[in-house]
């Protein structure tokens, strides 16, 4: 037994445990574990029951954990004995199907996790939380306590359908190597980590859920990160079927938590109001991927940027930004809303994407457009009231310089009933490298450049200093032969 380095156990139907705890301490070179499908299987690691003299290691050698198809399952591990070291080498636990286990491990034992770079937990439908701060402990940390994960770099939480946070407790939760998180069919989870102990958070949620869908019911709703979390390096975030909640971020986060981030996706997301918090727009500045569908109730990509009118306006630039897909968001009617002209930059956008966003009068303004040179892919289709894709603002007409789209390749156009132009007003629109272009089922199209008509040369109350008639032009694409 001592020289075992791997041990695979299925299919045994009648196994209660895996291993006497007499003979953990011997097990010291074994490296992974996997247990699968064994029907009656409660606890996996007995330590309640080691007998010790002196300080040991358990399990020192231990890489890999992977646990799959255990309905029976209660426990992983059901203690950790003082002066013994337990998995101080865990690196990768995955655990899939283990419908009674209620949460991984104890806060105790995530202390001594400090190599476990990989977690992922799939489908275990009565998990409630995946560290469970004993309350003893709980009641004895200081507010500023910080629990740390120093190498762990992908956390996958998917089908956990009890899931209501990570921890509940007074722990900071710090991972400076987190570089993928994804979340995936947690209904009722309300927040990644609450301050709150178990109890009252389960009381706050509650009155919380029955509050959400009625936006005046005055019940200040919790936020998913909030100032316990601390993730620097994430570069990846995927947040899919999260029911409950309206907003991702608090308004306040730790110093340099996400501001990493590269690539964001939100799905079927029922109660989100917006994506970004005004205030910290700044610290999204190395977004290279926006990903937003299904967000029903989603009203803005930022929250309402308030600003002193007689100021200029505010110009918010997203250098990295290369790619947004937008797809199914009923009353999505801008990027951002603000009190006054808020302008966007995207130097590095290359595709856009838009679908059924039925409240999208036009998708840039005018001066945006400008900004986008390198987009060589824009699809747009069955947005309702989209009548222009390029907006003039007030104040834009003077500007006669022609908008050039100089790598656009692909231009689609479908199922865009209340489609008129693809801009309108004064100034060229230029498309050298145009290679395909498809507009379908735009009953409304007029032009695709719209031309306000000729001053008249008599003014009365009738014309109002205007023709009747208008004029288009649309102007050559040129491929380039290069």
């Amino acid at each position: 037994m001592s020289n075992l380095k791997f041990l695979k156990v299925e299919d045994c139907m009648f196994l209660l445990s895996i291993t006497p705890s007499s003979l953990l301490i011997k097990l010291q070179n074994l490296e992974a574990l996997t247990i699968e499908r064994c029907q009656l299987l409660r606890e996996v690691f007995d330590l309640e029951g080691l007998t010790i003299s002196g300080d040991v290691e358990i399990l020192s050698r231990l890489t890999r954990l992977t646990l799959s198809d255990l309905p029976s399952l209660g426990h992983i591990w059901n203690k950790n004995p003082k002066r013994v070291s337990c998995f101080r080498n865990l690196r990768a636990l995955k655990v899939q199907d283990c419908e009674n286990l209620r949460f991984l491990f104890s806060s105790s034992m995530a202390k001594a996790l400090r190599q476990m770079k990989e977690i992922e937990v799939v489908s275990c439908k009565l998990m409630e939380e995946i560290m469970n701060v004993q309350e003893e402990e709980s009641e004895n940390a200081a507010t500023s306590d910080t629990l740390e994960f120093p190498l762990l770099t992908s956390l996958s939480l998917e089908e956990l359908k009890n899931l209501k946070t990570f921890s509940h407790g007074k722990y900071c939760l710090h991972c400076p190597s987190l570089t993928r998180l994804r979340i995936s069919g947690c209904p009722k989870i309300m927040t990644f980590s609450s301050f709150k102990g178990k109890q009252q958070s389960m009381t706050t949620d509650t009155s919380s859920q029955q509050a959400f869908g009625c936006i005046n019911s005055g019940v200040s709703l919790p936020v998913f990160f909030n100032q316990n979390v601390h993730f620097p390096s994430l570069d990846e975030l995927t947040l899919l079927s999260l029911c409950g909640l309206r907003r991702i971020w608090h308004n306040e986060l730790p110093e340099e938590s996400f501001c990493k981030l590269a690539s964001i996706s939100v799905r079927d997301w029922e109660n989100l109001s917006h994506i970004f918090p005004s205030t910290l727009i700044e610290r999204f500045q190395r977004l290279k991927i926006i990903e937003v569908v299904e967000c029903t109730s989603l009203e803005a990509l930022m929250e309402h940027v308030s600003v002193n009118a007689k100021k200029r306006p505010i110009c918010l630039t997203f250098l990295d930004l290369k790619e947004v897909k937008l797809g199914h968001l009923p009353r999505l009617n801008a990027v951002v809303t603000s009190s006054t002209k808020t302008m966007f930059n995207f130097p590095s956008l290359t595709d856009v994407s838009l679908r059924c966003c039925d409240r999208l009068r036009y998708l840039f303004t005018k001066d945006t457009a400008r900004t986008l040179d390198k987009v060589e892919m824009l699809d747009v289709s069955r947005c309702v009231n989209m009548q222009q894709i390029v907006a003039v603002e007030e104040g834009e007409e003077q500007e006669l310089k022609a908008v050039k789209f100089s790598h656009l390749r692909i231009l689609k156009l479908c199922s865009l009933k209340s489609l008129i132009s693809f801009s309108s007003g004064c100034g060229a629109y230029e498309f050298p490298s145009l290679q395909n272009l498809s507009i379908m089922e735009c009953t409304k199209l007029k032009a695709f450049i719209l031309r306000p008509p000729a001053p008249s040369v008599e003014m009365n109350e009738r014309t109002i200093g205007f023709d009747k008639g208008h004029t288009s032009q649309f102007r050559r694409a040129t491929p380039n032969r290069n």
